[in-house]
């Protein structure tokens, strides 16, 4: 006969062992899967269609109903069984003081106990005393409460005379602190809860499951941090307790998977004490203001590195907070800088970015995150040339003035909002530049974007906001050949820059002192091109994505050859500016010259330090002819380029660009991109179907 239900989790896992005991009180046969793999299983497209955020643990029963979120499991085993009024309750008073120790036990019990265990037991974490001292402090007003409700009652059990879900929530956080945090001196303080943590151990159907409870004779407090991240030093009387088994259980599960960290840890301690080779210069003044008599290069040149907001990354580091260690710097852009690191939970590489602070593309990254989340659909053919993102907790800028580092709440001024993606390695415009493949990949991968993009419509609801050749690249694998080489490129300290920008020259040493400046490093094209799967596009950088048909800030907005007009004049802002910003790279990608140009002057130099919106708009005009009326009339900011009689405001001196229909398909699909009214613009679904991009080749 099938199992009632199947749990999702690492072995042994505290909050899923609850699970599996309230179905066996109540008669039910409950299973973990078998050969879960964290990190593999819950990231498959077979899991992620049951359960769309892709956490642990979660529950499917034998006829297919799926629940997520341990406590949401756990009361549907206790109702689900033949003693549900016993465990749940059997009238409204019961059932309410029943929920209150489950969310007792989630709020004061698993938040508290997880921190300690984490920075003191399996060392995962570096040791942060403030936060040791606040999980302790808490934990020990929780256990005043139980104290005093169990001397008041019998006892035995938290509401009513028999064991119901109540106890269970509460039992096993505490079964998981036994052998951490319940030391002499705590049990000292609270024996009744004591014996009433040994009576529950002692009942078959949770000693079986949980095993037997051990208690920690005194907890240890310690600043050191270990020496290898992936090798937890786990202190022998603790070795049975069974968070802590699972979780050896999970990283050292086989002799392959051994072998390959041990190989992957070698590459990365190798090569990071020779990262800091990369070390452009560590500025050492003490005045107020310094004249830098060097040339400016990456985010010096941005007005927002004067302002100290990009987050000061040390290669090699761990960032405080988070599990991911620095190795390359991979680029920057005005609101943010990327890196290369190395994720200690997963034991993968990963692409971190890191937001300045006040920038308002952190709310919008976290939005957009959270969105893509809720309306993941891996069913839909799209769905694989997104390159999906999952959130970090926001980091706080070191040095921060405002507020003491063991505050919980971090200010908007020292907050620093964190991304994490798969790496995109090789830009899809680098690869299309090769003459002998540049129609097959700029096909194959056009009609790859338009998948995604109508994921990104249809399912999400997003726009993306800047589609361009930066965005879109291919998933790379990571051997370890690849990792040594790459990592290998840092052992060449950069050349300065010799292009100065005198626009930014005044820097405050709170802003810059121990602010380390790195170049970013690109990959060797040739190492990684054997390696490299051309097969399949992602568009990632979520960083100007937004919810269809808001009106967006032009000032706010950040420079682009491929600026849609409907921002620009104050329009509504839909699906249809990620076609024409598409339709704009095609044509860049395509014919290597920009159909709409707003830097016309840009003399050789990077044209986006040139562009500025009216030379865009003139250039609209004079390529595709001027706007419609109706369109002008309905745009917030018209009057800025163009009189209430539809005149442009600047010279318009280009030539209207007439296409050839009859005579190039791929102007025929670009022009159906590139029009002024976002309606007049055919949709991602529709371009589909053009003939250029299922021409035999």
């Amino acid at each position: 006969m099938a199992p009632f239900a199947t749990t999702y989790s690492w072995p042994n896992d505290p909050r899923v062992a609850r699970v599996h005991v309230l179905g066996k009180l109540g008669g039910l046969e409950i299973e973990s899967a078998p050969n879960f793999q964290m990190g593999v299983t819950n990231k498959s497209e077979e899991f992620l269609a049951k359960f769309p955020l892709g956490k642990i643990p979660a529950l499917e029963t034998a006829d297919g109903f799926c629940v997520a979120e341990s406590a949401a499991m756990a009361y549907y085993a206790a109702a689900a069984g033949n003693i549900a009024d016993q465990l749940l309750g059997a009238d409204a008073k019961t059932k309410a003081k029943i929920m209150e120790w489950a969310f007792f036990a989630d709020n004061e019990l698993i938040a508290n106990t997880m921190p300690v265990f984490v920075m003191c037991v399996i060392k995962l974490y570096p040791a942060d005393e403030n936060r040791y001292k606040s999980s302790v402090a808490n934990i020990e007003r929780a256990l005043g409460k139980l104290e005093a409700t169990l001397s008041k009652g019998n006892g035995k059990y938290l509401v009513g005379d028999k064991i119901t879900y109540a106890d269970l929530m509460v039992f096993a956080p505490l079964f998981f602190a036994s052998s951490s945090l319940l030391d002499a001196e705590m049990r000292k303080s609270a024996p009744t809860v004591i014996t009433y943590l040994e009576n529950l151990a002692a009942i078959p159907e949770i000693k079986e499951t949980f095993g037997e409870l051990k208690f920690v004779e005194q907890r240890t407090w310690s600043r050191e941090t270990p020496q290898d991240p992936l090798e937890p030093r786990v202190p022998s009387s603790h070795k049975n307790n069974c968070f802590v088994r699972s979780y050896q259980d999970l990283k050292f599960r086989g002799k392959k998977v051994r072998d390959g960290l041990k190989r992957e840890t070698k590459v990365l301690c190798e090569h990071l004490k020779p990262s800091q080779a990369a070390l452009y210069r560590v500025p050492t003044f003490k005045c107020p203001n310094f004249q830098d008599d060097g040339s400016l290069f990456e985010e010096e040149n941005h007005r927002n590195f004067a302002r100290g907001d990009f987050y000061p990354v040390e290669l090699g580091k761990i960032l405080k907070g988070t599990s991911y260690q620095t190795l390359i710097k991979l680029g920057w852009g005005d609101s943010s800088t990327a890196w290369m690191a190395f994720d200690l939970r997963s034991e993968t590489f990963v692409a971190l970015k890191i937001c300045t602070r006040l920038s308002p593309e952190s709310d919008r990254l976290e939005d957009c995150q959270r969105r893509m989340s809720i309306h993941a659909n891996p069913k839909h053919p799209g769905y694989p040339f997104i390159n999906h993102t999952r959130p970090v907790e926001p980091i706080r800028r070191p040095g921060g003035a405002t507020s003491t580092p063991s505050s919980d709440v971090i200010p908007n001024d020292e907050r620093h909002a964190c991304l994490v993606q798969k790496l995109m390695w090789r830009y899809w415009a680098t690869v299309c530049s090769s003459a002998c493949w540049r129609n097959h990949r700029l096909r194959r991968g056009t009609k790859q974007l338009l998948l995604g993009l109508d994921y990104l419509h249809g399912e999400c609801g997003l726009v993306h906001g800047n589609v361009c050749e930066a965005n879109v690249g291919y998933r790379v694998p990571l051997d370890e050949t690849v990792i040594r080489e790459t990592l290998g490129l840092i052992r060449t300290p950069p050349s300065r820059t010799t292009t100065a920008r005198p626009h930014v020259k005044t820097v405050t040493a709170r802003d810059c002192t121990d602010f380390k400046l790195y170049r970013s490093t690109p990959f060797d094209e040739d190492k990684l091109g054997n390696t490299t799967n051309f097969s399949k596009v992602l568009l990632g950088s979520f960083g100007q994505s937004r919810v269809a048909y808001e009106v967006w800030d032009p000032e706010g907005t950040p420079k682009s050859m491929y600026m849609a007009p409907e921002v620009l004049l104050g329009l509504e802002v839909a699906f249809a500016a990620d076609v024409w910003n598409l339709g704009l790279m095609l044509w860049k990608l395509w014919r290597r010259e920009y159909l709409i140009n707003g830097s016309p002057d840009c003399d050789g130099d990077d044209p986006l330090l040139h562009w500025d919106p009216m030379s865009h708009i003139a250039s609209i005009v004079s390529t595709i002819g001027p706007p419609p009326m109706d369109m002008l009339e309905r745009g917030r900011f018209s009057e800025r380029y163009f009189t209430p009689e539809g005149i442009p405001r600047m010279e318009c001196t280009g030539q209207k660009h007439e296409p050839t229909l009859k005579n190039d398909s791929f102007e025929d699909l670009v022009w159906s991109m590139v029009r002024w009214r976002p309606e007049d613009r055919k949709t991602p679904k529709q371009l589909l179907d053009h003939p250029w991009l299922n021409e035999e080749l």
